[in-house]
């Protein structure tokens, strides 16, 4: 390789590090805050319980952490307040952002358990999990 190809190389490799290391501290500075204003808001009685713990699955899975998400709702499932539709929503429009089929069926299933009623918001964020190639398997679940 020629020196001045490697050179650019060099200073695009540097480049991607420092912007992946920005983006990353971007990224857990404003999920910091964003948790401070849903704990502020909960203090103040601005918005209901669920509300303030849909913020926070909402805003962990805003910043690709569809674990923590997860992680979160099953805390809530444990522990209370008791999730609503939107909580799922939210859950699997995590899953949705990562891909993850399996786990986006596993919640479909558990908003039924919950004695709750999936809405359009629920089924259109199932097909997007897919990327629309599981709209045939989407359309059996929303006739169930």
């Amino acid at each position: 390789m020629h020196r001045p190809a490697a050179r650019r190389l060099l200073q695009t490799r540097k480049a991607l590090r420092r912007t992946a290391g920005k983006v990353a501290l971007k990224d857990a500075l404003w999920q910091e805050r964003s948790q401070q204003q849903v704990a502020e808001s909960s203090k103040e009685g601005r918005c209901s319980k669920i509300a303030v713990h849909n913020a926070r699955i909402r805003v962990t899975a805003a910043s690709s952490q569809w674990v923590q998400a997860l992680s979160l709702l099953e805390e809530l499932l444990l522990k209370g307040p008791q999730p609503n539709v939107i909580t799922f929503n939210i859950s699997i429009d995590a899953c949705k952002r990562a891909r993850r089929w399996a786990q986006a069926l596993q919640l479909l299933s558990s908003v039924k358990c919950q004695w709750l009623l999936p809405d359009a918001a629920t089924y259109a964020s199932l097909l997007a999990v897919s990327g629309g190639r599981r709209w045939a398997t989407a359309l059996e679940l929303l006739a169930e």
